[in-house]
């Protein structure tokens, strides 16, 4: 589901905002194989794609009109 997701936000040029906390990933995904997923996804869509903090969506959607994709 997450590799689908990240795919399609890849795509469109979306985001994707993954908030979760360590401690209950590795209940989930014991070896943290979705962060990997996330990670290498990202990496191999090379400029279309990055991983950022808060504060840069934030800053890219702070202008968008409400419920705008784009």
């Amino acid at each position: 589901m997450i590799e689908a997701t990240v795919a399609w936000v890849i795509e469109h040029g979306a985001i994707f905002d993954l908030l979760t906390h360590p401690s209950i990933m590795h209940v989930e995904y014991p070896e943290f194989r979705a962060y990997d997923l996330i990670c290498d996804t990202v990496n191999q869509a090379k400029d279309r794609a990055a991983i950022v903090g808060l504060d840069a969506i934030a800053r890219c959607v702070k202008d968008r009109p409400a419920g705008s994709a784009s």
